[in-house]
């Protein structure tokens, strides 16, 4: 049970959403509260858009959208709060219930305020099976508040959004808070190639366990990670531009596989406190090790049993790396000079321009040295 003053949390979250104003279709019907969302979206032709006035919706209730394409449109951030949850599922022509198969497969939520109960697997759950004929559509998340049970430990809390292979999300000028990931990417079918799709562009991602977790292609633009216990945790395509990643209690970005990330005119600072810290309260003697991961930036090797290689091609253009309590940028199990090696499992291939990376515990770190490339 959510404390009352739970669902004005918002008011307490600084950086207030602004609804903007854009063209907006119209609604295919209008709910008031007591109204039901279900029994809307049950019977709302493909293209539709849902809209509800200013209130509180749900009863704490799992909402399921099998309908391939529409749109829930609140009034506004904080006014118009739904207390539940989504299970999302793009099924077959055959589990369509009559109604024809639509061009586009995407179901958009905006200007509103959601609250998953405390038992939830994820605010948003993705549904998806190859084997069911379901088929892979998009996500989109536009002015949004995704606000987990603040009495809840956020590392215990549910997901945010969570995906299921082969999905697209597209965030605008939203907020995750005090999920155990608020984006979280689920690779049920082991592709070595995940071809999830993910942009966030002018969000917020604050006190959550992970701030984004993913496999596949993301893009972060203009957007702040803050106070999260891990920044990003990935790999694939990653793209980092005009952003803030900072104080998280472990590492700002951690890389553990294959991948490409270019960072631009972005601020990676003051990441590792806590592990730092718990390092500290050991009352060992802190090696340099000891603190990979609460660096600014980890990159991880495949342990050498599996007979593979890492590759990961680092650029960080403009920006900011600096006040880590770890190292700046880490990369464990890799050569130092070349960053490569025929013994070592992770080849690191670095371009750096124009960019600070200062007063760190330590600015750089290669299989033990430091490093300047």
């Amino acid at each position: 049970m959510l404390p009352r003053g739970a669902i004005a949390l918002i008011l307490l979250i600084p950086g207030l959403l602004a609804l903007g104003s854009t063209t907006q279709e119209r609604c295919y019907m209008t709910l008031r509260p007591l109204d039901s969302l279900q029994q809307a979206l049950d019977i709302a032709p493909p293209g539709s858009v849902i809209c509800l006035q200013a209130g509180v919706y749900g009863r704490s209730e799992n909402i399921f959208i099998d309908n391939a394409w529409v749109t829930v449109r609140g009034a506004g951030t904080g006014k118009t709060v739904i207390l539940g949850s989504f299970s999302v599922s793009w099924s077959g022509p055959q589990q369509l219930r009559g109604r024809s198969e639509p061009s586009i497969r995407e179901v958009r939520f905006s200007h509103l305020t959601m609250i998953p109960p405390s038992n939830a697997q994820a605010a948003i759950l993705t549904q998806y099976s190859r084997t069911l004929g379901y088929k892979p559509g998009r996500i989109v998340l536009e002015n949004v508040e995704l606000l987990g049970d603040p009495t809840i430990q956020h590392c215990s809390a549910p997901q945010g959004v969570l995906l299921i292979n082969d999905m697209e999300l597209e965030i605008k000028n939203s907020v995750f808070y005090n999920f155990e990931s608020a984006i979280e990417t689920f690779n049920y079918y082991r592709d070595p190639k995940p071809s999830f799709m993910i942009k966030v562009v002018n969000s917020s991602f604050f006190e959550n366990c992970k701030a984004i977790s993913t496999g596949g292609s993301l893009e972060l633009i203009g957007s702040r990670l803050e106070h999260n216990g891990l920044g990003i945790v990935g790999f694939g395509e990653i793209l980092i531009q005009r952003s803030v990643i900072a104080e998280q209690g472990g590492a700002g970005i951690s890389i553990s596989s294959d991948a490409h990330l270019r960072i631009e005119d972005s601020v990676i600072t003051r990441n590792g406190n806590s592990y730092y810290r718990g390092k500290l309260g050991s009352g060992q003697a802190v090696e340099p090790f000891d603190v990979l991961r609460g660096s600014g930036m980890v990159l991880y090797g495949k342990t050498p049993s599996d007979g593979t290689k890492t590759k990961i091609v680092l650029s960080v253009h403009g920006g900011a790396i600096r006040e880590n309590f770890g190292w700046g940028i880490a990369a464990e199990l890799a050569k130092c000079g070349s960053f490569s090696g025929e013994d070592a499992p992770l080849e690191v291939q670095v371009e750096l321009q124009d960019v600070e990376i200062t007063d760190n515990n330590r600015n750089w770190l290669m299989e033990g040295d430091v490093c300047l490339p």
